[in-house]
């Protein structure tokens, strides 16, 4: 008899599960790629962060179109904080209209990994942390920069 009652417990417990289950979820489609949809120059303030210290400038992040649905080639300028670098990243879909970009190798064109967003306002943000030697001291630099589209 228990062993009647535990198979009919069993089955009702796996009945309840597969229920639970629904494919009823809409799928999400995009009119174009990541890699093209991210594309645009973004004009703001960088910020180099050095051990409290703050530096603030004007420059651009700039973001186009390479081989590749979910690549981007990414380019930081800021003249007066010395910043000119170009790297690859992926890029992916966040939701509607919102990019994310990311490149975890630090042997990138910012010989540091790097992230951030696109949303869909036109705006745009990165942060990478780039460690310099001077003799025997390691200074850590934190970059981040946030913009709107021109």
């Amino acid at each position: 008899m228990k062993k009647v009652r535990y198979i009919t417990m069993a089955v009702i417990a796996l009945g309840c599960l597969l229920a639970a289950c629904s494919g009823d979820e809409e799928e999400i489609t995009f009119d174009q790629t990541a890699g093209e949809g991210i594309v645009g120059e973004y004009i703001g303030e960088w910020i180099q962060a050095l051990d409290g210290d703050t530096t603030r400038a004007q420059g651009t992040l700039s973001f186009s179109k390479i081989e590749g649905d979910y690549l981007t080639q990414v380019t930081a300028v800021c003249p007066d904080l010395k910043i000119d670098l170009t790297s690859k990243a992926n890029v992916s879909h966040t939701n509607a209209d919102n990019y994310a970009f990311v490149n975890n190798s630090p042997g990138n064109g910012f010989e540091a990994s790097f992230f951030g967003r696109v949303s869909s306002e036109n705006k745009a943000n990165i942060q990478y942390t780039k460690s310099v030697k001077s003799g025997r001291f390691t200074k850590t630099f934190n970059f981040s920069f946030s913009g709107t589209k021109k």
